[in-house]
């Protein structure tokens, strides 16, 4: 749901083929926040953000969807986050760690909270999902 794209698989240069029958891995993380830093620790692995998906749901959506998305945008690994939208680890300041990414297309709304975003805290999930692919490191 909602999946923007940051990065065309197809222009992402030295990408590690895995095949067809390959499904992403998908790494469940505490917080937002905690997937951005995983992303940050992963660039030094060569992987390279895709694109990324950002909702809010009254239920948790399932890792299935995750997986089968990945697979269908060519992602070799998901990181995702839900919680709970009144967790208190979504803060409504700014992110201190939006220069350390590219082009931060996802940190602004994560940072950012609107009337609009946030209907019935007590059942609605904050969804984050960052599809990433891995790039040959060279050698």
């Amino acid at each position: 749901m909602h999946y923007k794209e940051v990065n065309d698989l197809n222009a992402v240069a030295n990408k590690i083929d895995l095949g067809d029958k390959f499904y992403p891995s998908v790494v469940e993380m505490k917080s937002s926040n905690a997937c951005l830093e995983e992303y940050e620790r992963l660039k030094s692995e060569g992987y390279k953000l895709i694109g990324y998906s950002l909702f809010h749901h009254e239920h948790k959506m399932s890792q299935g969807i995750l997986v089968q998305t990945g697979k269908k945008l060519g992602a070799h690994m998901v990181l995702f986050s839900r919680e709970r939208s009144y967790s208190g680890s979504l803060s409504t300041s700014p992110l201190k760690s939006d220069e350390k990414f590219e082009r931060q297309p996802f940190v602004k709304p994560l940072a950012e909270r609107t009337d609009t975003q946030y209907i019935s805290p007590s059942n609605n999930y904050v969804h984050n999902a960052l599809f990433l692919v891995q790039q040959a490191l060279k050698q």
